[in-house]
Protein backbone atom coordinates (compact mmCIF):
# COMPACT_ATOMS: atom_id res chain seq x y z
CA UNK A 1 0.00 0.00 0.00
CA UNK A 2 1.30 3.86 -0.38
CA UNK A 3 0.98 5.87 2.29
CA UNK A 4 2.55 8.64 -0.13
CA UNK A 5 -0.22 9.23 -2.10
CA UNK A 6 -1.84 12.92 -1.40
CA UNK A 7 -5.60 13.27 -1.60
CA UNK A 8 -7.30 16.26 -3.29
CA UNK A 9 -8.90 18.35 -1.20
CA UNK A 10 -12.91 17.36 -1.38
CA UNK A 11 -14.81 20.56 -1.05
CA UNK A 12 -18.23 18.18 -1.52
CA UNK A 13 -21.27 18.59 -4.31
CA UNK A 14 -21.32 22.19 -5.40
CA UNK A 15 -24.60 21.99 -6.61
CA UNK A 16 -27.19 23.56 -5.09
CA UNK A 17 -30.67 23.07 -5.34
CA UNK A 18 -33.84 24.22 -4.07
CA UNK A 19 -35.70 22.26 -1.62
CA UNK A 20 -38.74 22.26 -3.54
CA UNK A 21 -37.74 21.98 -7.49
CA UNK A 22 -38.24 19.00 -9.56
CA UNK A 23 -34.38 18.26 -8.87
CA UNK A 24 -34.18 17.40 -5.53
CA UNK A 25 -37.81 14.85 -6.68
CA UNK A 26 -35.89 13.05 -8.53
CA UNK A 27 -32.17 12.40 -6.76
CA UNK A 28 -34.16 9.90 -4.83
CA UNK A 29 -34.11 6.85 -6.68
CA UNK A 30 -36.18 4.20 -4.81
CA UNK A 31 -39.64 3.47 -6.05
CA UNK A 32 -41.11 4.70 -2.70
CA UNK A 33 -40.57 8.16 -4.81
CA UNK A 34 -41.97 7.04 -7.64
CA UNK A 35 -44.98 5.76 -5.97
CA UNK A 36 -46.10 8.53 -3.81
CA UNK A 37 -46.91 9.92 -6.81
CA UNK A 38 -49.32 7.41 -7.42
CA UNK A 39 -51.35 7.46 -4.18
CA UNK A 40 -55.16 7.03 -4.47
CA UNK A 41 -54.33 5.27 -8.31
CA UNK A 42 -55.35 1.36 -9.23
CA UNK A 43 -52.42 -0.29 -10.53
CA UNK A 44 -51.46 -4.23 -11.56
CA UNK A 45 -48.19 -5.38 -9.01
CA UNK A 46 -46.80 -8.51 -10.40
CA UNK A 47 -44.19 -10.14 -8.38
CA UNK A 48 -41.64 -12.75 -8.08
CA UNK A 49 -41.38 -15.51 -5.12
CA UNK A 50 -38.48 -17.47 -6.50
CA UNK A 51 -38.76 -19.77 -3.69
CA UNK A 52 -42.30 -21.06 -3.48
CA UNK A 53 -43.92 -22.97 -6.28
CA UNK A 54 -47.07 -21.83 -5.41
CA UNK A 55 -46.71 -18.52 -5.28
CA UNK A 56 -43.94 -17.97 -8.03
CA UNK A 57 -45.30 -15.51 -10.11
CA UNK A 58 -48.82 -13.76 -8.86
CA UNK A 59 -50.49 -10.43 -9.59
CA UNK A 60 -51.79 -8.17 -6.94
CA UNK A 61 -54.25 -5.69 -8.38
CA UNK A 62 -55.56 -2.57 -6.09
CA UNK A 63 -55.65 1.07 -5.38
CA UNK A 64 -51.90 1.91 -3.57
CA UNK A 65 -52.59 3.17 0.01
CA UNK A 66 -49.18 3.80 1.05
CA UNK A 67 -45.61 3.03 -0.15
CA UNK A 68 -41.93 3.48 1.14
CA UNK A 69 -38.64 2.33 0.20
CA UNK A 70 -39.17 -1.33 1.92
CA UNK A 71 -43.15 -1.87 1.35
CA UNK A 72 -45.99 -0.59 -0.59
CA UNK A 73 -49.90 -1.08 0.77
CA UNK A 74 -52.74 -1.08 -2.00
CA UNK A 75 -56.12 -2.22 -0.72
CA UNK A 76 -57.41 -4.80 -2.83
CA UNK A 77 -60.34 -3.46 -4.97
CA UNK A 78 -62.79 -6.79 -4.90
CA UNK A 79 -62.32 -7.35 -1.24
CA UNK A 80 -61.48 -4.20 0.28
CA UNK A 81 -58.29 -5.91 2.23
CA UNK A 82 -55.07 -4.19 2.64
CA UNK A 83 -52.36 -6.08 0.77
CA UNK A 84 -49.20 -5.74 2.27
CA UNK A 85 -45.70 -5.98 -1.01
CA UNK A 86 -41.99 -5.89 0.09
CA UNK A 87 -40.71 -4.07 -2.64
CA UNK A 88 -37.89 -6.43 -3.62
CA UNK A 89 -40.55 -9.18 -5.07
CA UNK A 90 -42.38 -6.53 -7.55
CA UNK A 91 -41.29 -7.29 -11.19
CA UNK A 92 -43.50 -4.49 -12.16
CA UNK A 93 -46.32 -2.38 -12.12
CA UNK A 94 -49.02 -1.41 -14.39
CA UNK A 95 -51.00 1.37 -13.60
CA UNK A 96 -54.51 1.47 -14.71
Amino acid sequence: MNNNYMYPNYQGNSMRVMPNSRASQLQNPYSDSILSHYLGKKASFYLTFNDSNEWRDTIFKGTIQDTNSDYTIISDDTTNKPILMWNKFIDYIIFD
